[in-house]
């Protein structure tokens, strides 16, 4: 009993040296699919073009997602190349469409005749999802060990550009 004791001690004791697991949770084929719909039918309604998935741009968001989940911290990627929006929720409790609705819904808080945001709210993910020149999309999921899903889109160009409106000039 308790050389047992002993070696399950000796086993929880090693286990927390081990670098913490995320559980995998990549985007599947539905999740791309509502991913890029979702997209796409909030862009229609600005009558900008629709995006493409793209699985380049997709390897990079799931890279940061790995990154987040594993950290437990939702905070933006450092000097990426691309437009970025990031999320989490409890696992498996939320839909990509809620992920996009959520973003999405800042749309309340943006002046479309003067392209500005209400004072004191946030606009930057609806403005990204909307934005023009964005042709591309590509996303990533992985769950952490705090049991919270992170989601990562990002998209090529990047949008919110300072000084310009996401419809164009």
């Amino acid at each position: 009993m308790q050389k047992t004791t002993r070696t399950l001690i000796a086993a929880a004791a090693l286990a927390c040296l081990l670098p913490m697991r995320i559980a995998s949770a990549e985007v599947t084929a539905a999740d791309k699919a509502e991913l890029v719909g979702q997209h796409n039918a909030r862009r229609a309604k600005y009558d900008v073009p629709p995006l493409v998935w793209d699985d380049a741009v997709a390897q990079t968001a799931q890279q940061w997602a790995d990154t987040l989940a594993r950290s437990g911290s939702l905070t933006h990627r450092p000097d990426t190349p691309y437009g970025e929006n990031i999320w989490t929720g409890s696992a498996g409790s939320f839909s990509m469409a809620a992920v996009v609705d959520d973003w999405g819904n800042e749309a309340e808080h943006f002046d479309l005749r003067t392209a500005t945001c209400a004072a004191g709210k946030v606009c930057g993910h609806f403005t990204q999802i909307v934005w023009k020149t964005t042709s591309k999309l590509g996303c990533g999921k992985a769950t952490g060990a705090d049991g919270n899903d992170y989601v990562v889109c990002n998209y090529d160009p990047a949008g919110n550009v300072g000084g310009q409106s996401p419809f164009g000039p």
